[in-house]
């Protein structure tokens, strides 16, 4: 077992308060804006629970309970959801805040940001569109650096909370080449580093690392990416059907680890699996 996995505070944060929604809904539908965290097991039991899961506020009908999920929103969707009367309550991670927050301040003193991430990935969306589109940019890679416009003044960068360090730290070594007045703002949380830090050491100990989540939970995914960057065969596991299709033949030290967005009940499936092997 890597020594930290599995839910990180922002998630279970996320989740106690979607569970206060719920009683709030009296038994109506509530909704919550993306997915309240990427991991499909939760989803699905949310679901029996008369959780909508929206991408709009106009599937949203006025005045109904509304979760904003842990990755963030951006303002235009807050103010979407005042001018419905939505009852809203807000999961996002405060580390995901802090970032809004950044960007906000930057964007008032007329500096411009650059948003290291996943260009697709709801946190990126929510973070960006907080400020308008001349003061922002999303680098996903050391390519999109090259795209960028030259500028001579202060520039903030901020870094999705679920990024590899590994690829945070060369982006913004390319960046500082570009950009020596850049100020790069830390957003990789602890919880993500920690997990990132503990299966590198695991993969030095196993013939395989086994990463229990989803693949639309980016951390989860670099999990799996770090651990073969660091020589061990690694695979993402969602499901134990995911795991009856690996190959088990010649190994003799299965690691386990799990995204931050993965419950416990999901890892101990995993841990009872690799036990009958």
């Amino acid at each position: 077992m890597a020594r930290h996995l599995g839910m990180c505070a922002g998630v279970q944060r996320a989740l106690d308060i979607t569970e206060r929604a719920l009683q709030e809904c009296n038994g109506t539908t509530l909704y919550v804006y993306n997915e309240i965290v990427h991991n499909n097991f939760i989803i699905n039991k949310l679901k029996q629970k008369n959780v909508k899961f929206v991408h709009s506020v106009d599937e949203i009908p006025c005045g109904a309970v509304t979760v904003f999920s842990a990755h963030g929103v951006s303002r235009k969707v807050e103010e979407a959801a005042k001018a419905k009367q939505l009852r809203i309550f807000d999961a996002t991670c405060l580390l995901v805040k802090k970032n809004h927050r950044a960007v906000e301040e930057a964007s008032a003193q007329n500096k411009p940001v650059i948003f290291i991430g996943k260009k697709t990935h709801p946190e990126c969306i929510g973070t960006v569109e907080r400020v308008p589109d001349r003061y922002c940019f999303v680098v996903e890679n050391q390519d999109d650096i090259a795209e960028l416009p030259d500028c001579d003044k202060e520039i903030i960068s901020v870094t999705q909370t679920t990024l590899a360090i590994s690829d945070a730290e060369k982006i913004k070594a390319a960046l500082n080449l570009k950009y020596p007045c850049i100020k790069h703002s830390d957003g990789i949380c602890f919880a993500t580093d920690e997990r990132q830090r503990a299966v590198m050491a695991l993969a030095k100990e196993c013939d395989i690392i086994l990463v229990a989540g989803s693949a639309a939970s980016s951390n989860s995914c670099r999990l799996v990416q770090i651990a073969e960057e660091s020589g061990c065969r690694a695979y993402l596991v969602d499901s134990i059907e995911d795991a009856e299709k690996i190959d088990f033949s010649e190994v003799k030290c299965v690691g386990i680890t799990a995204g931050a967005s993965t419950p416990q009940s999901q890892i101990d499936g995993l841990i009872d699996f690799v036990s009958l092997k």
